[in-house]
This record gives structure tokens, C-alpha cells and sequence, in this order.
């Protein structure tokens, strides 16, 4: 009896191991196909900065994108209010005062080499500007959308 009880006990926690195991497994499958193909969806959809007017807006770039480390520069409201030269600047400077301390991991996606139109020309305190984004993508671990992990602009001030 004892015997019995022992190979039983045996037999279901084998079971659960090799359950947890293939969950993390699909979870794993999932990760790869789901989430980086909407990074990759998105890179393909947001190929330009310019409205149809020719201004340059933060438009492929929702707040909910951004990482939690790019979401303590500003607020939820500053960010989507942003809709003058000025305020996209100031946000663009922001934005590059954390890049350099932002860290990559192997698989994020970057939409540089995508043959991606991410500048364009920004007005700002009088002054031309062209700008370049580079944007790191990363699928969060649960919802598998885009987030963006590390962003930095390329400013060049136009003479």
C-alpha cells in the first residue's frame, strides 16, 4: 500500500512538472511568433513622421508604448499635448538625456535597416531642425504589443 502510495504521489508530480514545462514552452513559441511579429507590424506600418501636411508630429509614438524608464520623464498629459515644435522638442530632449543609460537585450528590434522614413523636419524656437529616430522594440511579457525599450532622436540643427 505503501508502494502504491509512493508511485501515485510520484506519478502526479511528474505530471505537473511536465505541465508546467509545456506551458512554459508555448508560452515561449507565443513570445517569438506573436510578439515580435506586432513589433515587426508596427515597424512596417510607421515608416514616416510627417503628417499629411508636412509636419512633423510624435504620431507613430503612443504613450503606452514606452517603457516604464521613458514614462518617469513626463507625464501621460505632457506627452499627448505635445503638438507644437517647442513641446516635441523639449520632449526630444528628454527622451535623449535617458538614452545613453538605457541597456538592450539580444532580441529587441530596432527599426533602423527597415528602410524606415522615421525624420523629418522640425520647427522649433525658431530654428530648423532635422531629426532621425532609433527606436528598440520589445514585446511586453503578457499582452506580446510593441514597447519601446530604448529611443533616442538624431537633432541636427539645418542652416
Amino acid at each position: 500500500m505503501f508502494v502504491k502510495k509512493r508511485k501515485l504521489n510520484f506519478v502526479i508530480i511528474s505530471c505537473v512538472v511536465l505541465l508546467c514545462i509545456l506551458s512554459l514552452t508555448a508560452y515561449c513559441i507565443a513570445y517569438v511568433l506573436v510578439g515580435e511579429t506586432n513589433c515587426l507590424s508596427w515597424i512596417d506600418y510607421n515608416k514616416t513622421l510627417n503628417t499629411s501636411d508636412n509636419i512633423t508630429t510624435l504620431l507613430p509614438i503612443k504613450y503606452d508604448m514606452l517603457s516604464s524608464d521613458y514614462k518617469k520623464l513626463f507625464s501621460k498629459e505632457e506627452f499627448e499635448s505635445a503638438d507644437n515644435g517647442n513641446d516635441i522638442y523639449n520632449i526630444y530632449l528628454k527622451v535623449n538625456s535617458l538614452s545613453s543609460q538605457v541597456n538592450l537585450k539580444n532580441g529587441d528590434i530596432a527599426t533602423d535597416g527597415y528602410k524606415n522614413h522615421l525624420n523629418g523636419i522640425l520647427y522649433a524656437n525658431g530654428t530648423v531642425y532635422e531629426i532621425k529616430y532609433h527606436i528598440f522594440l520589445r514585446a511586453k511579457h503578457l499582452s506580446f504589443e510593441p514597447e519601446i525599450v530604448k529611443w533616442y532622436i538624431t537633432i541636427d540643427e539645418l542652416a
